[in-house]
C-alpha cells in the first residue's frame, strides 16, 4: 500500500500524534485533556530544520509517523550532523501495511538532503531497527563503587556548585573537552546549557555538583543524587561526571571517598573505554563488597551517506582501500564500491576491486569505532578479500559515547 509521506506541524494533526503516542507507549499526556497546555506543548516545538516530524497519511488520516532531530556531534576531531530519531509510531490497525517503512525511507531522503552523515535512535528493539540499517555503536559503562574502595590519592581539591557564572562556564568548558575526545558525543547548544543548570540548580531540591580543580584548573564536575531504600544507608548516582584529565576525575573521586559515613555506594555512568580500576581497591573485605561494571549500549546508529563519511574519517598512517556496500534498501546511493586514499590528505572515489564487502550495519560499527576488522567478521555480511593490515588503517576501535539525548 502506498501513503502520502509528508511534514506535519499544523495543531489538529499534532493533537492525533499525541493521542496516538499516548496509546501506543501506554502513558497519559495530561495536554490532552487541557486546551490550554495542549497549545503550549504544540507552540513549543520546533519545526524543520531542527525538527522534522513526517507522517504517513492515508485520506488525511496518520497512520505512521517519526520526528528527526537535528543535532551537530563529534567525530574523529570534527563535527558532524546528526538526525536522532524518536517518537515513533504505527497506527495499530495496519501494524506491518508498510507506513512505517514509507516513513524511514523519506526520512534519510531527508537526512541526506540537509547534509547530515548519521542517525541515531534509542530503540525499544534492536532487530527491529535493524532492518533499517541501524547498528549498536556507543556503549556506557554503569559503575557501582562502594565508596570505602574509592582511594585516596589527594590530587587537587573540589568546591560545591555555587550557580556563578564562573562555574558554569567552567563546566561547560570541561564538558567540551570529554565530549570532543568521544565520538558521537553531542555539541550542547546554549539552550541545552540552560536546561542542564536549570535541572543541576545548586542547593535546591537533591542535586549536588562538584567541580574539581588541579594545577590545570578546573578539570572535572560531577552531579550527584542522592537515594534512599528503606533501612539501607543512600547511595549516590551521579547523571553527570565529565573530566578534562584522569588527575580530574581523581579529584571527584576523593570527594566520593569522604562520604564513607554517610553512604554505601557511588554509580557513575562513564564511556566504555574509561576504566576505574587503577583507582579503586575493587575487593573490600576478603572480597565481600565489590565494584561491579555493567556495560550497555546507548542506541543504534547509521551511516546515511557513506561517501561524506568516508571524507570525514580519521585514519591510520597512509594506504588505500576499497569498501563496497551491499543491501542499503533504504539508502541505495549507498550501494556501490568506494576507494578511499588517505595520508596527507583524503580521497574518496566510487569503482576499484573491494577489499571488503560489507552491509551498512557493519560498515557503521566499524567507521565509528566499535569494531576492527576481525570483530567485524562477526557480522554475516562481511567477507575480506584484501589485506587485513590495510584495513586495520580504517577499521579500528575508538571512544564512542553519545551521552547526550538518548
Amino acid at each position: 500500500m502506498s501513503y502520502e509521506i509528508r511534514e506535519f506541524y499544523d495543531a489538529e494533526q499534532f493533537y492525533e500524534y499525541r493521542k496516538l503516542f499516548s496509546y501506543l507507549y501506554r502513558t497519559t499526556l495530561s495536554d490532552l485533556q487541557d486546551p490550554e497546555r495542549f497549545q503550549a506543548v504544540w507552540s513549543s516545538q520546533p519545526t524543520a530544520p531542527e525538527l522534522i516530524r513526517l507522517g504517513a497519511f492515508d485520506q488525511g488520516k496518520l497512520y505512521a509517523a517519526a520526528q528527526l532531530h537535528r543535532h551537530k556531534v563529534h567525530y574523529d576531531g570534527k563535527e558532524l550532523l546528526m538526525y536522532g530519531v524518536g517518537g515513533v509510531l504505527s497506527e495499530y490497525s495496519k501494524p506491518y501495511k508498510g507506513a512505517m517503512q514509507q516513513v524511514f525511507a523519506e526520512a534519510f531522503l531527508r537526512m541526506k538532503e540537509q547534509g547530515a552523515c548519521l542517525s541515531h535512535l534509542f530503540p525499544f528493539s534492536d532487530d527491529y531497527y535493524r532492518q533499517y540499517g541501524y547498528e549498536i555503536s556507543s556503549e556506557k559503562a554503569i559503575w557501582e563503587v562502594p565508596v570505602s574502595a574509592i582511594k585516596k590519592m589527594g590530587d587537587g581539591h573540589f568546591v560545591l556548585f555555587d550557580n556563578s557564572e564562573k562555574m558554569k562556564q567552567e563546566i561547560v568548558d570541561i564538558y567540551r573537552t570529554f565530549a570532543a575526545r568521544q565520538n558521537l558525543a553531542v555539541i550542547r547548544t546554549d539552550r541545552d546549557w540552560e536546561e542542564f543548570f536549570e535541572a543541576h540548580t545548586a542547593f535546591a531540591g537533591n542535586c549536588y555538583t562538584f567541580v574539581s580543580y588541579t594545577h590545570a584548573g578546573a578539570d572535572g564536575f560531577v552531579s550527584f543524587r542522592r537515594q534512599k531504600e528503606g533501612d539501607q544507608r543512600p547511595n549516590y548516582h551521579a547523571d553527570a561526571i565529565c573530566f578534562k584529565t584522569y588527575a580530574g576525575l581523581r579529584g571527584l573521586l576523593a570527594y566520593f571517598s569522604t562520604q564513607t559515613a554517610y553512604a554505601e555506594n557511588v554509580f557513575l555512568e562513564l564511556p566504555a573505554d574509561i576504566d576505574l580500576f587503577p583507582l579503586l581497591d575493587s575487593r573490600i573485605g576478603n572480597g565481600m563488597r565489590h565494584t561491579h561494571r555493567f556495560v550497555r549500549n546507548i542506541g543504534l546508529s547509521r551511516v546515511v551517506c557513506v561517501e561524506e563519511m568516508l571524507k570525514a574519517a580519521r585514519y591510520r598512517g597512509q594506504g588505500q582501500a576499497v569498501i563496497r556496500i551491499v543491501g542499503d534498501t533504504y539508502c541505495p546511493w549507498n550501494n556501490d564500491c568506494f576507494t578511499v586514499s588517505f595520508g596527507d590528505e583524503t580521497t574518496v572515489t566510487r569503482g576499484g576491486q573491494p577489499d571488503i564487502e560489507m552491509d551498512i550495519g557493519a560498515f557503521t560499527a566499524g567507521i565509528l569505532g566499535r569494531c576492527d576488522p576481525y570483530a567485524l567478521t562477526a557480522f554475516p555480511s562481511v567477507k575480506i578479500f584484501g589485506s587485513e593490515d590495510t584495513l586495520q588503517k580504517v577499521f579500528y576501535r575508538k571512544p564512542c559515547w553519545i551521552g547526550d539525548k538518548f
